[in-house]
């Protein structure tokens, strides 16, 4: 993974993984560092994520907890969407939240993600069977686990190109991120709750394909045959494995 190459040659004290197809907004790096180093000594905080906006200035929820199945029952079920301002079922977006301030959360988004190197070398780098989903979750759990607290910064601001709804490019990305995350529960928790999860998933692929079929009898357009296509196509990458 090249996010471990380069942390290896890094020679500083922290390190920023940034995706390329971000583009800075407002903030400054001394302040991030700042909070970073006033947290340090009090608390051993792990990774520090930024407020990260849409191209079109709304935001990303790139701050979340850690995924468990009950979790992944309110995704499935559309529950997370229809009681976004509920803390239960908004937990894992953190939706009911208005992220105006600095707050510890469970993990933030490999969009943008500070770290002291020593800390990063501690939790094992990213985990290299991960092939692009999942791997900054990892990453803070093993922080997590070790004591280290992460936390989301929003006075420092970024802006993430927003993904394309080409059937291909949404079929892809649904399947690679269940994938991960069904490497991400048999790594951390065990094969039985990877499996537990994997039905949860599929039931979630299908009441998508059922809403977007009804979606595209009543609302006919580009945009819901599209997602209809491309649900279709993540059950089948789904069967494949």
């Amino acid at each position: 993974m090249l996010s471990n190459m380069g942390a290896l040659k890094a020679k500083g004290k922290y390190l920023l993984f940034l995706n390329p197809d971000t583009r800075f907004i407002s903030g400054s790096l001394g302040e991030l560092v700042d909070f970073y180093s006033k947290e340090d000594g009090t608390s051993r905080p792990g990774v520090v994520g930024a407020k990260i906006l849409n191209s079109d200035g709304t935001l990303q929820l790139s701050s979340r907890s850690f995924p468990t199945l009950a979790r992944q029952f309110y995704e499935s079920y559309f529950l997370y969407r229809i009681f976004k301002k509920s803390r239960i079922f908004g937990s894992y977006f953190l939706s009911w939240w208005d992220h105006n301030s600095h707050k510890e959360v469970d993990w933030v988004a490999g969009s943008f993600m500070f770290v002291k190197k020593d800390y990063f070398m501690e939790a094992g780098m990213f985990d290299e069977d991960y092939f692009m989903y999942s791997e900054d979750c990892d990453l803070c759990l093993k922080l997590h686990r070790k004591g280290h607290k992460n936390y989301y910064f929003p006075y420092f601001v970024m802006e993430h190109a927003d993904s394309g709804i080409a059937s291909r490019n949404i079929a892809e990305r649904e399947a690679g991120i269940w994938k991960s995350r069904r490497l991400y529960f048999k790594k951390n928790y065990s094969a039985v709750y990877a499996g537990y999860l994997s039905f949860l998933y599929l039931a979630g692929v299908l009441n998508r394909i059922l809403l977007f079929i009804i979606l595209s009898i009543f609302k006919p357009g580009s945009k819901n045959r599209a997602r209809l296509a491309a649900y279709f196509r993540v059950l089948r990458l789904y069967f494949k494995g």
